[in-house]
């Protein structure tokens, strides 16, 4: 199996771990070592002893430079790379996991509040155009787009 899938399974499960974990410190952890195996399929696949693989990959990132210049939302460029330098090179995340979240409901006229914090069940990413998203859902995203993109380079997952 090459180096690409073992970090793409890695990732998975890494993502699947962070869905049911409460513990702050924890999410942190696995935070980064996602952002770090996203960013890395990328350089992975630029290393890869097989010619049409590495020019695959520079094919895709020139695409994906241009999708980003262009306004385009493009999850490398826009998430992925500058989200991973945030985390390892800077030691900080555009997610909240510290603030805690109250849940208001309404019903009829009233509002109740419930003094309950539910930032274990949201966990809100700060980044601007993903803002207000679980930071959960938003590494599902960035992982279903590393599948979809793996598939146009003609590469199995």
């Amino acid at each position: 199996m090459s180096e690409y899938r073992f970090l793409l399974r890695d990732t998975e499960a890494a993502v699947e771990w962070l869905e049911d974990e409460d513990d702050h410190q924890r999410r942190r952890i696995l935070y980064a070592a996602v952002m770090g195996l996203l960013y890395s399929i990328s350089d992975v696949l630029d290393r890869d002893g097989a010619k049409h693989v590495r020019q695959a990959i520079q094919k895709a990132r020139c695409r994906w430079k241009s999708e980003s210049e262009a306004g385009q939302f493009n999850w490398f460029y826009d998430f992925i790379r500058p989200e991973r330098t945030r985390v390892v090179h800077e030691g900080r995340h555009s997610h909240s996991d510290d603030t805690p979240i109250f849940l208001i409901v309404a019903q009829s006229n009233e509002v109740a509040d419930l003094e309950e914090d539910y930032s274990d069940v949201y966990w809100p990413t700060e980044l601007e155009k993903l803002s207000g998203q679980d930071v959960r859902d938003v590494l599902k995203k960035a992982l279903d787009w590393w599948v979809a993109e793996l598939r146009i380079m003609g590469l199995d997952t």
